[in-house]
């Protein structure tokens, strides 16, 4: 359904931006002014799937009761009866992080710290609304250079602490190069499974390679569940010792090991860069 020229709202849809299974994304602009704003439109095929509706509107409820920076704002979401059904948010000029990953391979550990810091300000304003994000990885994490803004998007997988979750047992729902081993276990899980992503995305920017690699995913799904990290200063030696033991607190097999805290990564990692300009 071609959408372009018509209103939803006060939403005057002008172009698509991208098109997955689930939905399509449009610049729109509001109506007597020349602002622009994103308008995720749920594709016709997914509306008769309950279970993924809820996930769809808690995506818009969570969101419009979070103000951050760090996180995508989301502005109105439709009636979930409506014909059309859709979220309005911010439009974030820029690329993902992998886009961004593709054209510009990185090992640079100081610039890993820098990009990861914003995602867990981000984060940590989830959790402390009592909400798991369960997707961190590169693909949901913009970046709008020209703002110097870095921005979690798509909490449609996202879900609140409170017991009540919508997946059914014994399916998987994310990313799998970026679970962690107790979701990959289907066993009870918190925000550190959140934690465990961001260690794997910044492992792999601080040193362009995964903390599990593997040839198949049955092989990279046993080595997770193992938790045999590779130490990332024997792959780049640029990483510095309390990054790695950063990067390594997060990745603890055992989610008692692991970091508890978005806010207690944050705090260590703005320590070693204030380290390392002390050592110039």
């Amino acid at each position: 359904m071609d959408l372009v020229g018509q209103t939803l709202d006060i939403y005057r849809i002008c172009e698509p931006l991208g098109s997955g299974m689930t939905a399509t994304v449009y610049r729109a602009v509001i109506e007597g002014t020349l602002r622009d704003v994103a308008v995720k439109v749920l594709q016709r095929e997914v509306r008769e799937d309950e279970t993924f509706l809820k996930r769809f509107y808690r995506e818009g409820m969570i969101c419009a009761q979070i103000n951050h920076p760090n996180l995508l704002r989301v502005y109105q979401v439709s009636d979930q009866n409506a014909e059309i059904q859709y979220i309005v948010t911010d439009l974030i000029v820029g690329v993902n992080l992998s886009q961004f990953l593709t054209g510009n391979p990185m090992t640079c550990p100081e610039l890993a710290v820098l990009l990861t810091l914003p995602v867990l300000k981000g984060l940590f304003a989830l959790h402390e609304r009592g909400v798991v994000h369960r997707d961190i990885k590169p693909d949901n994490i913009m970046v709008d250079w020209s703002k110097k803004r870095v921005v979690i998007t798509d909490l449609g997988l996202a879900q609140p602490l409170d017991g009540s979750r919508l997946s059914v047992v014994g399916q998987i729902v994310g990313s799998i190069a970026f679970m962690a081993p107790e979701r990959m276990r289907d066993a009870p899980f918190d925000h550190r499974v959140d934690i465990w992503s961001v260690g794997t995305i910044l492992y792999y920017l601080a040193t362009g390679a995964f903390p599990f690699d593997a040839e198949s995913q049955d092989e990279f799904v046993r080595r997770v569940l193992k938790a045999q990290v590779k130490p990332p200063s024997e792959v780049n030696p640029a990483v510095a010792p309390e990054l790695e033991r950063v990067i390594l607190g997060c990745l603890a097999g055992d989610p008692n090991a692991r970091y508890d805290s978005a806010q207690k990564i944050r705090d260590d990692l703005e320590r070693h860069l204030r380290e390392l300009e002390i050592g110039e």
